[in-house]
């Protein structure tokens, strides 16, 4: 086997430092980091490497992270003008699937996985707090309040197992606990 440069996507010696790679539609996505774009979504067949979003223009970066397939879109967690979002793609357009906190406060979408053809993630929004979200790609269902209130549950370490999602969240009469989401609803 030979190994070889693929693409130096921040030509010279500086680094664009890609991460998060994810196939998808025949390419390969990643974040990496260009002085003109910043840290910004790219992608390669192989042959070209080149952006495919600069989600927050300009120089500003987006970061986009935890990039996950399912079916005929890319979901991944960026910051843009509206904050750390949930943003979407079919390989053509990338958009921001829904302003979970209007305005420029972030939902701070993070670990996302895909479990029966929905993105499944974690984020906050101002009435419920962190909690278990899901995605189609057109819009965005509160799985579960576990922790009814603004301080939510904060789940974490999302891991599926085909249709059914497993994950650790906290409620002050259980303490932090395994917890399930699946067909049947979300369960501890």
């Amino acid at each position: 086997n030979t190994v070889s440069l693929a693409s130096d996507i921040n030509p010279g010696a500086s680094s664009s430092s890609p991460r998060e790679f994810m196939g998808f539609g025949g390419h390969l996505y990643m974040a990496a980091n260009t002085p003109a774009a910043g840290r910004e979504l790219f992608r390669t067949d192989g042959a070209i490497t080149t952006l495919h979003q600069d989600i927050y223009p300009g120089v500003d970066s987006s970061f986009p992270n935890d990039l996950a397939a399912a079916g005929d879109r890319l979901f991944l967690s960026a910051d843009g003008l509206a904050g750390r979002e949930l943003w979407q793609t079919d390989g053509t357009l990338t958009a921001m699937v829904q302003d979970l906190n209007p305005g420029p406060d972030s939902s701070f979408t993070d670990q996302i996985v895909i479990s029966g053809g929905r993105a499944y993630f974690v984020a906050k929004e101002a009435s419920v707090g962190s909690e278990l979200w899901s995605s189609d790609g057109a819009t965005i269902t509160l799985e579960s309040d576990i922790r009814p209130g603004e301080q939510g549950s904060d789940p974490g370490n999302l891991f599926a197992a085909g249709n059914e999602l497993y994950f650790s969240a906290y409620r002050p009469e259980t303490g932090e606990e395994l917890y399930r989401s699946g067909p049947a609803g979300t369960a501890l």
